[in-house]
């Protein structure tokens, strides 16, 4: 798996300068970035920036859900 902490139909379109694109259907998310900082492109690796980044994308768009009323 390229991103192993992103859902696993996530998209990405990798521009130049960190003109980027992700896209996360289960999630009905897109994000569109310029100029940003994504990290060496290291599939498969936990580690990496760009793995992170991702992560982070995916529990931003996670719907929580408080049992609190």
């Amino acid at each position: 798996m390229t991103w192993p902490d992103a859902p696993k139909e996530t998209v990405m379109s990798i521009g130049v300068r960190g003109n980027c694109s992700v896209m996360i259907p289960s999630l009905n998310l897109v994000v569109v970035a310029a100029n940003a900082d994504w990290g060496a492109f290291e599939p498969g690796k936990a580690e990496s920036v760009l793995n992170l980044r991702l992560k982070l994308i995916a529990a931003a768009g996670t719907p929580h859900f408080s049992s609190a009323r």
